[in-house]
């Protein structure tokens, strides 16, 4: 429960900063990224926890999003608990 608790919030810092970014979150045409939030919470839900994080980090270079070094820190923690 832990981990999926880390890549919620995770998810919540990533798409936050998505709509901070100068290019407007609608002008993305990935679905994947537009609902992306939906799509990481309902891996989440199904204790898909590894899918759910490869899916945040497809959202991060897909966007190109800066990541603050708590952030960073936290996908290493992720990354190194799913043994990723």
């Amino acid at each position: 429960m832990e981990i999926a608790n880390n890549i919620k919030e995770l998810s919540l810092c990533v798409f936050d900063e998505i709509l901070n970014i100068e290019k407007s979150y609608i002008e993305f045409e990935s679905f994947g990224i537009k609902d992306g939030k939906r799509l990481v919470f309902d891996f989440l839900e199904n204790n898909e926890l590894g899918l759910a994080f490869e899916h945040i980090k497809y959202v991060i270079s897909e966007t190109e999003i800066k990541l603050k070094e708590k952030e960073i820190t936290k996908m290493k923690l992720i990354a190194l608990k799913l043994k990723i």
